[in-house]
């Protein structure tokens, strides 16, 4: 079973969620001291997190897990119709040294082509992720065994 820590307010998770297999374990996190306790209560494969979150600040929890050493592999997500400050290009650039790996612009994509083709999009990306990381909960069982 993979894990997942998704950082965006709660109807955002719910939505993705939604997208994921049953075998993804999903954690979620509206804020960054909640997002700080969830990924120092468990190991995550994969963090997702949304443009929104921490008030448009997802950059910040980022930057703090890049500093500890202690980033997993991530996905920025803009689930949210809110104004992207940059190009997409842009964001995707911006991000990269942050350790963002993916970067989906959901909510335009949802208003263009509909709620199911962007979350299968959304699924599909998370389980490309998944598939490319050494799994937490694998790596947790060959030290339990």
């Amino acid at each position: 079973m993979s894990a997942v820590l998704i950082a965006a307010p709660l109807p955002v998770v719910s939505k993705l969620k939604a997208a994921l297999p049953d075998q993804v374990q999903v954690t979620a996190a509206e804020t960054y001291d909640e997002a700080l306790a969830r990924l120092g209560e468990q190991q995550v494969d994969l963090l997702i997190v949304c443009y929104v979150f921490d008030d448009l600040r997802p950059y910040r929890l980022l930057n703090h897990l890049q500093a500890l050493g202690e980033l997993p592999p991530a996905m920025l997500v803009r689930a949210l119709p809110v104004p992207l400050r940059e190009k997409e290009e842009e964001v995707r650039a911006a991000y990269a040294p942050l350790g963002i790996r993916e970067f989906q612009n959901f909510s335009d994509q949802e208003k263009a082509e509909g709620t199911k083709a962007a979350l299968a999009q959304f699924g599909r990306i998370v389980s490309g992720l998944l598939r490319g990381v050494p799994s937490a909960a694998r790596a947790r069982d060959s030290r339990a065994g």
